[in-house]
């Protein structure tokens, strides 16, 4: 089984756990109030996600993987700051393979749903440090530009979490390679 196979079997798995959770927690709300996401305080997590590229000819209907963690502060249930890192790799465009380092700052809002899920939107600034690489040489050049991104978000009781969203990426450092990616992720957080 390829890494891509994997990924995608491992966000189908998180997708139906929270379905069944979500369902679940329904049932069981007039019993028992769920923490609210969202608390005040410092959090921290790490994400796996499957990232297809589009954009250039060379390299639209590429899969990429990505990983990464990020450190966060909630102000309120409503509003978070959080800072990203996500390594986006397994791209290829012919010879060429590609990745990128991506570093986000972002700004984050949620809407309860319901007790323990809500949806949230994120917006920010990115920094991509883009590389290609083939036979006889390696190439690096650095993009920034907004990144935004949109998910659910399960709390699994007072200190985690679990989110499933996606978060968009432009990627098109060179100007013969005009690419974005939208990294398609499930992630944990803890707070502290």
């Amino acid at each position: 089984m390829n890494m891509n196979q994997t990924v995608k079997n491992v966000l189908l798995a998180t997708a139906l756990s929270i379905a069944s959770s979500s369902a679940i927690a329904g049932n069981s709300a007039s019993e028992k109030s769920v923490e609210p996401l969202g608390a005040s305080g410092i959090y921290a997590g790490f994400e796996l996600g499957y990232a297809p590229v589009s954009g250039s000819s060379q390299v639209t209907g590429t899969n990429g993987t990505a990983f990464g963690g990020r450190v966060g502060y909630a102000f309120n249930r409503s509003v978070s700051a959080e800072l990203a890192w996500d390594i986006i790799g397994n791209l290829s465009a012919g010879l060429v393979a590609l990745n990128a380092d991506v570093l986000s700052a972002s700004v984050v809002g949620y809407y309860p749903i319901k007790d323990g899920l809500d949806v949230y939107g994120k917006l920010g600034y990115a920094s991509a440090n883009v590389g290609t690489s083939n036979l006889t040489n390696n190439v690096t050049q650095n993009k920034t530009g907004l990144t935004y991104g949109f998910g659910l978000e399960l709390s699994h009781g007072e200190n985690s979490s679990i989110r499933l969203g996606m978060d968009h990426y432009d990627l098109s450092a060179f100007s013969t390679m005009p690419i974005s990616a939208n990294n398609f992720n499930v992630s944990a957080d803890f707070r502290f």
